[in-house]
């Protein structure tokens, strides 16, 4: 006596690729499993290789969008007290050709014997070109009187389009600390 096999099959469109899974009730057939496991692998293999393409065509468009040369400079302005935490004011510079969307910035400091005490970081949004801002960042459970040495990296940069459109252009700018 044959049992009869049921399997529902579920397909996820992910960007140009599928995925495809599986559940069966009742006796299993070990070759339609295999095969559709197989078939499941190497659509995965596909999608994979396409998200792959797609990361690389928006880095080389990401290399096009920014011209000249890409720098942001940052000038500390003041450290000072504010309640249990110590914060630095610094303006922020764009001196690039390109429209910044969204920029991170992070800064360590440091006491009078080279000892780390803290990072903090600073987000920000809609940078033009040309364009200086003044901003804060702030370090919890520090005495600004304790500060020694700061630095400063930049931990992301993202250019913007109209629409919402962003790409990662990070490993194209320079960070300049003007003191």
């Amino acid at each position: 006596m044959k049992h009869s096999i049921r399997y529902s099959i579920i397909w996820f469109s992910i960007g140009a690729g599928f995925i495809v899974f599986i559940s069966g009730c009742g006796n299993s057939d070990k070759a339609t499993i295999e095969r559709l496991t197989k078939e499941n692998l190497e659509l995965r293999e596909k999608l994979e290789a396409l998200s792959k393409e797609q990361q690389m065509t928006v880095a080389g468009q990401a290399s096009n969008s920014v011209s000249g040369s890409a720098e942001l400079q940052v000038k500390p302005l003041l450290i000072h007290q504010e309640a249990s935490y110590t914060s630095i004011d610094f303006q922020i510079q764009n001196n690039s050709d390109t429209f910044i969307s969204h920029w991170q910035i992070g800064s360590d400091i440091y006491d009078r014997n080279g000892q780390y005490l803290a990072h903090g970081m600073k987000n920000g949004e809609n940078l033009r070109s040309g364009q200086t801002i003044t901003d804060q960042i702030s370090f919890n459970g520090v005495q600004s009187d304790s500060v020694a040495k700061w630095g400063f990296q930049i931990d992301k940069v993202e250019s913007g389009a109209p629409g919402g459109a962003t790409e990662d252009v990070t490993k194209y700018f320079q960070l300049k600390v003007l003191q």
